[in-house]
């Protein structure tokens, strides 16, 4: 018997330039207050996006687990994520994540969505289809 795997993802993922997020914010803090740096949470790397998600590489804390849902910051804006993936790296310190965008009105997914359609050679409009 064969196994097939199938992709979840919603488009397809556009690779982006290497950029910070941080990590497990407190969405109730305001930005500044969320980088102090006595308190400033781990920074992950974005490494793609995707209509649906995005990939990171970050740390890899032994309370996260797949189905787990935190805050992130990407550009200043917060979102939920639901982790979807976690495929550890370097000897377990560091995880490359599969993430879900878990509130499709977020600021952080509506910037992820403007930067994603600058990049992309599919029109928003056609993200969903058409609804006839």
């Amino acid at each position: 018997m064969s196994r097939h795997t199938f992709d979840k993802r919603v488009g397809r993922r556009v690779q982006v330039d290497p950029q910070p997020v941080l990590w497990r914010v407190d969405p109730s803090k305001s930005a500044p207050a969320r980088r102090r740096r006595f308190r400033a949470p781990p920074t992950a790397e974005l490494l793609d996006v995707s209509v649906s998600g995005l990939r990171v590489r970050g740390p890899a804390p032994r309370d996260l687990r797949v189905g787990t849902v935190l805050a992130i910051e990407v550009d200043g804006l917060v979102g939920r994520v639901r982790i979807r993936r976690m495929d550890p790296e370097d000897g377990g310190r560091q995880c490359e994540y599969g993430l879900e965008l878990v509130d499709a009105q977020s600021p952080l997914t509506l910037h992820l969505h403007r930067q994603l359609s600058k990049m992309s050679d599919v029109s928003a409009s056609q993200w969903h289809g058409s609804r006839g």
